[in-house]
């Protein structure tokens, strides 16, 4: 050990640590260390995999193990290496804990100085290699005494000198005897066997014990007066006094005789199939099994060969390889498919050995077989379920990345296009919700009923997951048989469904990729289909867009500012800008609306038509609408502050805003509790599209927003499908008109009429109105002519960042009242 370097792993999360341990074995005059560090346990099992070590220096805190679990997986990696448990002052306790559960030694970090960490190590092996020693040396003992073929049962002489106590008793005693040494040893001779007396042991015992002469004898062994068994006896004396007798059972007439009954009765009652035969393969025997898995009986079966019961299946090879194998090794075994008497062909697995005589020669074969037409009827249905939907019996996403594939392959050496069409339910998800989830999965079953009886023969229709399926078309040889399949699908879906007495009527978007246009792999189709797919939907769904090269570029685009937005909040890139809001009548600004810009670091101020919809669709809207609230509240109670304290802000409403009541609720309260802002100076607008949602429950979200002193208008009043018998029953304060009909109000009489009468509505449900979008003298005259009462647009003021409102407000048109 002072020759060569002692290989050792250190152990140690502590890199201050680390390196004093490795000073102080450095320092060591002798013996040398070669010195490995993990930091953690599993980078020290991965040393242990890959090199030998003397010896292991453990800290029992590690990242990624504590306490004694650190030292059980240590030594089931490295059994037989010592292990020097490293303790710090607070868990010396745990450390001594280690080394009663096998740890070698321990030492505390603060003591170790190169001197005690050497002879600690050095001690550590060699109490590891003296204990290893001994613990060979009893092993070797304890194998020979447990392993041996003859029983072994060891004795002291009684107090008494009249009888005999066991004080071992090895493993073929056991299984001879049929009794456990723990019912053996300790206890006396006559009281395990009382009829020991009888067959002459116990006298043999006390002779050898008094002259030391080894001694033969023979015994047999009697039960209800029967002989149960004959042993083979011989008896020493030791020299520590012991007496020693070995013995076997030597009852192999008796023994050879029942296991002969026994094999016959195991072969007639096995459920297995077994069949014997002589060396040219002739049947010479048969169990019942057989008779009862094959309807053959041992009389019309004897003397013929199993070839009987060939199958057609397999092939000369097949055979050949099995008689090669049998012959060579003794054994073989696997799958079959034989015939029964009545034709029916089976699978069985079955195993064939030969039997060789006393010389080695083979004398039969043997055969035993398992009929598994319902194992494999089970293998059958589990991989028909990895590879189709429980839902529809559709091919899955896996059997359909097959059938791809495999498709692809074929197209490229026959040199024909092939088509991937990706459809989606619209709206499905609000079917599940409104209607429950077994509705909606009656409904899939039909489409999937609907979408088969569009498909051709060669291609495949697969649901690819949740309301998403594909269709995959082979040898194609012009798009034109892709848009007619497109069309058929979309009308096949466009057909009304009856689903529980309920009538349905759902729509569909197609996104469709083509190989090898738009791809030559299975991933590179299915996801510019699903590109396409998505444009399907942006262009107002049920339709089918073919995928083009721009698509992607879209794509990508609207995934930059979708994961833009998730951060935006955070990083502070929105700004509210507000456009003035003019009383018509006497010029003068009566408030603003709120609207949200976003500063993009790389594609600059992003307007919201381009980031709302986003938000809308990823929920987003829901935390971006909060912030745009209570900035809102803020800045209006800042212009309060200054003088401007008749002012209102307006802010928009989302639809999935306005749904979450107990969250709107909240946002509201909060903001206007930290601005301070008077409640009647917020005004929420909402599109009709809202109201017009679950009338009853909006209703009365309206009500408790107006409890609060908050006002309401109508966005875009004039866009939608209002009810005017649902208006009347809403608590609004005001109507806006859509700039759509302020734009041409000069010029096109429709437009004209309608604002007139949005104005005299609003003003007969006591209402006030406002027009958007104005933009010329004209325009503005004319709905001063016809009793507007408010206004907002270019025609005044663009929005506006908040710091540019001021001058607005002291100019002479700005109001305090």
């Amino acid at each position: 050990m002072t020759g060569e370097a002692i290989h050792t792993l250190l152990v140690e999360d502590n890199p201050g640590d680390a390196r004093l341990i490795r000073e102080a074995l450095a320092e060591s005059a002798a013996p040398r260390f070669q010195l490995a560090w993990a930091e953690s346990l599993g980078k020290a099992l991965e040393l242990l995999k890959q090199q030998q070590f003397a010896v292991i220096l453990l800290d029992l805190s590690l990242p990624d193990s504590q306490g004694m679990h650190t030292v059980q997986r240590i030594e089931q990696a490295a059994p037989g290496i010592p292990v020097v448990v490293l303790t710090g002052l607070d868990d010396e306790a745990l450390a001594v804990e280690a080394v009663r559960s096998g740890a070698q030694d321990y030492l505390a970090k603060s003591d170790a100085t190169p001197h005690l960490l050497s002879r600690v190590v050095r001690y550590a092996i060699e109490r590891q290699r003296i204990g290893r020693s001994l613990h060979e040396n009893e092993a070797r003992l304890t194998a020979l005494f447990e392993h041996m073929g003859s029983g072994v049962a060891m004795f002291q002489p009684s107090a008494d000198g009249e009888d005999f106590v066991f004080s071992a008793f090895n493993r073929a005693a056991e299984q001879i005897e049929h009794i456990s040494r723990d019912q053996v040893v300790g206890k006396k001779l006559l009281e395990v066997f009382p009829t020991a007396g009888d067959f002459g042991l116990l006298d043999v015992l006390k002779r050898v014990w008094r002259s030391g002469a080894t001694e033969h004898f023979p015994a047999a062994f009697y039960q209800d007066g029967r002989i149960t068994g004959w042993r083979e006896n011989y008896v020493y004396k030791l020299p520590s006094g012991e007496i020693v007798t070995i013995y076997d059972d030597v009852t192999e007439r008796q023994q050879s005789e029942e296991s002969l009954r026994l094999a016959a009765k195991v072969f007639e009652s096995s459920a297995e199939g077994i069949v014997i035969t002589d060396t040219t393969g002739h049947i010479l025997n048969v169990n019942a099994a057989f008779t009862r898995i094959t309807g053959y009986g041992l009389a019309e079966i004897r003397g013929a060969t199993p070839r009987l019961l060939k199958s057609g299946r397999h092939d000369s090879t097949f055979y050949c390889e099995m008689w090669e194998s049998l012959l060579e090794s003794g054994h073989w075994q696997g799958e079959v498919w034989n015939k029964r008497k009545n034709g029916e062909i089976y699978p069985e697995w079955m195993s064939i050995s030969n039997v060789k005589n006393d010389q080695g020669g083979t004398t039969h074969f043997v055969g035993t077989f398992t009929d598994i037409t319902q194992r494999k009827a089970a293998e059958e249905r589990i991989d028909y379920l990895a590879h189709h939907d429980a839902l529809t019996g559709l091919p899955n996403r896996t059997l359909l990345h097959d059938r791809i594939g495999q498709t692809l392959a074929a197209c490229q050496y026959q040199h024909h296009k092939a088509a991937l069409l990706l459809i989606d339910l619209d709206r499905f998800k609000n079917i599940n919700e409104s209607l429950n989830h077994d509705f909606g999965d009656r409904l899939l079953q039909l489409v999937a009923e609907r979408l088969g009886g569009c498909v051709h023969a060669l291609d495949t229709l697969a649901r690819s997951g949740g309301d998403e399926f594909v269709v995959l078309m082979g040898e194609v040889h012009h798009l034109g048989e892709i848009s007619v399949m497109a069309k058929a699908l979309l009308a096949a879906i466009n057909q009304p469904f009856q689903v529980e007495g309920q009538e349905i009527i759902i729509t569909s978007s197609i996104g469709i990729s083509v190989y090898p246009d738009d791809g030559d792999d299975t991933q590179t189709l299915l996801k510019n289909a699903d590109v396409a797919m998505y444009r399907a939907k942006e262009q107002g769904r049920n339709n089918c867009q073919f995928y083009t090269q721009d698509m992607n570029v879209r794509t990508f685009e609207t995934l930059v500012l979708e994961n833009s937005l998730r951060h935006a909040l955070a990083l502070r890139q929105f700004e509210l800008y507000y456009q003035p809001q003019l009383d018509i009548a006497s010029g003068a600004i009566i408030g603003m609306e709120a609207l949200i810009r976003l500063h993009h670091p790389e594609l600059g101020m992003i307007p919201p038509a381009n980031f709302i919809p986003i938000a809308e669709e990823t929920g987003l809207i829901v935390p971006i609408g909060e912030w745009v609230i209570q900035q809102a509240c803020i800045q209006a109670k800042a212009w309060h502050d200054l003088g401007y304290d008749g002012l209102h802000v307006a802010v928009n409403l989302s639809a999935r805003q306005f749904h979450q009541k107990g969250q709107l609720f909240d946002t509201i309260a909060g903001a206007l509790s930290d601005s301070g802002l008077n409640p009647a100076r917020l005004e929420l607008e909402l599109t009709e599209s809202i109201l017009m949602q679950d009338t009853e429950e909006t209703l009365a979200t309206l009500n408790q927003v107006k409890k609060m002193g908050v006002q309401l208008s109508i966005d875009d009043f004039g866009t939608g499908f209002s009810s005017l018998g649902y208006l009347k029953r809403f608590n609004l304060d005001k109507l806006k008109i859509d700039q759509s009909f302020v734009r041409d109000i000069t010029s096109d009489p429709n437009d004209l009429a309608i604002a007139r009468a949005v104005i005299a509505l609003g003003h007969s449900l006591n209402l006030k109105v406002i027009a958007e979008g104005v933009e010329t003298a004209e325009q503005l005259a004319l709905l001063r002519e016809n009793g507007c009462d408010e206004m907002q647009g270019y025609y005044f003021s663009r929005p506006r960042p908040a710091g540019e409102i001021l001058p607005l407000l002291q100019d002479k048109r700005g109001t305090d009242s």
